[in-house]
């Protein structure tokens, strides 16, 4: 958001008028295979394994207007947005999934999920509006854990826990860059309906404690300056996710879908 600007007795606090910068489109999107490790005749319990690749389909380049710039805040220039808003980093990634689940009695079931995705690129080159570095291409992880209580006809209930972000330094690859790293630990409430094959689901995941740690950015001009440096960052209050899934099997007619995780833009 840009600062208009100061104009005696045009409020508020003499600003003007706020505007705002946007983006839209095709995000980035992944593709996963996975396999359940124990047969369901014989486990009460089981655990997936999903590998995948994550597709650079997403603009990483996106502008918008941006207004009151300049030296005498009067000019409109067209630039790229914040990386918080890219629809897309750039980069191919790679993701590991593992999820499984144990019943605890008839109606309440636990589960839990764990989620990476490796990015090897270290950046994409394009320059922030700033052009004093160009936005990095971090890792990201989710991690969630829950009871799901199945007790009425074709619905069910999850209430869990689940925390995600960006990591300061990658596992592989370069961690240069401008990234805003760190995480948020959130409740997640949803509600599930299952009709033969198709599943649906709606999760709520609300911010109980947000963390924006130190980038590698960050380390380097602490180190170089000897004064601590932390750069900003902006956390939703809460998302809202919908979920729909159809097997094509004829075997399992009921199903269970599991709340998914939400990855970092």
């Amino acid at each position: 958001m840009s600062i208009p600007p100061f104009q005696p007795g045009n409020p508020p606090n003499g600003l003007g008028e706020r505007h705002t910068t946007q983006s839209q489109g095709l995000a980035d999107i992944r593709l996963a295979g996975g396999y359940w490790l124990f047969n369901p005749q014989t486990h009460p319990f089981n655990y997936s394994v999903a590998v995948g690749i994550k597709l650079p389909t997403g603009k990483y380049d996106y502008t918008d207007t941006f207004y009151n710039q300049g030296t005498n805040k009067d000019q409109d220039i067209e630039a790229v947005v914040d990386q918080s808003i890219q629809p897309g980093d750039g980069a191919y990634g790679f993701t590991i999934d593992v999820q499984g689940f144990h019943p605890l009695s008839q109606h309440f079931v636990w589960s839990s999920n764990l989620y990476y995705m490796l990015s090897p690129q270290e950046s994409n080159g394009m320059l922030t509006r700033t052009g004093t570095s160009e936005y990095s291409c971090p890792d990201q992880f989710s991690v969630r854990t829950g009871i799901f209580y199945n007790a009425f006809s074709n619905w069910n209930a999850f209430l869990g826990m689940r925390c995600e972000g960006v990591p300061s330094k990658d596992i592989i690859g370069g961690s240069d860059g401008f990234r805003r790293p760190g995480y948020a630990v959130s409740a997640e409430p949803s509600i599930g309906y299952n009709k033969n094959r198709l599943a649906l689901q709606l999760s709520v995941p609300f911010a109980l404690y947000r963390n924006r740690t130190q980038s590698y950015l960050d380390k380097q001009r602490t180190e170089e300056t000897g004064v601590y440096t932390q750069g900003d960052a902006a956390f939703a209050d809460y998302l809202i996710n919908v979920n729909a899934a159809y097997r094509f099997s004829k075997n399992h007619k009921k199903m269970k879908l599991l709340p998914t995780k939400t990855e970092n833009e």
